[in-house]
């Protein structure tokens, strides 16, 4: 795809050329060569005006990602999406809805758009488009002080590995057990969080495999920062992606631009180093990138 220059107002920030390969997948729609503040992306769609607010839907339940303290949405996704909705121009308030009817509440209209650390994937965009905003891989928990000395998922060969029930960590370990490892793999699948990291806390698994952003939490949050610690670089990484419904063109492209400026002004950065995400930096926004 060809960058286009577009002067969008008096006040441009340069972004690296659309042609570029993403962060993701070269096939993900590339923003163009310029983009800026002020009116352009303050475009948001009448019915946002008219309330006051953007709603984001998003499912509450998910530290570091999107959670509740002191009675109050919080985490990475909400500090984002309250920077956009400043660039844009608009409040942000947040509809706590359980993760599978995030997307039935965008097509009923009661949320105008999902950010709940929802992956970009080509199924999901059949119904949706994504505006991608994060590249997020799985990483490696374990003890601290590295006692079984991994430092790669190849490490994990031969290893016992836990890990949450239904997460991409699943994914990863099969693909892993078929290609190079030629001592199998214990697997140890759980309920959620809490009965992954008893395991690794217990000494009855060598290694938890999550996404990077919880694992990251985790060693900052379980035994004071001193029990736990993450190995490696992620892998694997994959986008994820804020959803709107296909029509939503205009809302689309104005969270596009405020990505852009974010990313820019530094503002994108100090959120994801507040939060431990530093990986999953994107350099630009990226349409349906997954």
């Amino acid at each position: 795809m060809a960058a286009c220059l577009v002067i969008l107002a008096t006040t441009t920030w340069l972004i690296a050329d659309a042609n570029e390969e993403s962060h993701t997948n070269p096939k993900g729609v590339g923003i163009p060569r310029s983009v800026a503040l002020d009116a352009e992306v303050r475009k948001v769609p009448e019915r946002i005006i008219k309330r006051g607010a953007m709603i984001v839907g998003t499912d509450l339940r998910y530290a570091p990602m999107e959670f509740v303290r002191d009675g109050k949405a919080t985490g990475l996704d909400i500090d984002i999406a309250r920077a956009l909705g400043e660039k844009m121009g608009v409040e942000v308030d947040f509809a706590n809805e359980p993760f599978e009817t995030l997307t039935i509440r965008l097509f009923t209209d009661d949320v105008d758009l999902v950010m709940s650390s929802m992956a970009d994937t080509p199924q999901r965009q059949k119904q949706v488009d994504f505006v991608d905003y994060l590249s997020v891989g799985v990483s490696i928990l374990t003890k601290r002080g590295n006692p079984h000395h991994l430092k790669s998922l190849d490490d994990l060969c031969g290893k016992t590995v836990t890990l949450s029930r239904g997460t991409t960590a699943h994914d990863v370990v099969d693909k892993l057990q078929k290609g190079s490892c030629k001592n199998g793999i214990d697997v140890v699948p759980q309920a959620g969080n809490a009965e992954a990291l008893a395991l690794v806390r217990a000494g009855r698994a060598d290694a938890y495999l999550s996404d990077q952003p919880l694992a990251s939490y985790n060693a900052k949050a379980v035994g004071g920062g001193q029990e736990l610690e993450v190995v490696g670089q992620q892998a694997d990484p994959h986008p994820w992606g804020i959803a709107v419904t296909k029509g939503s063109l205009e809302l689309r492209d104005a969270l596009v631009r405020a990505l852009a400026l974010i990313i820019v002004d530094g503002e994108y950065q100090r959120i994801l180093t507040k939060w431990g995400s530093e990986q999953g930096a994107v350099k630009r926004p990226v349409i349906n990138g997954g």
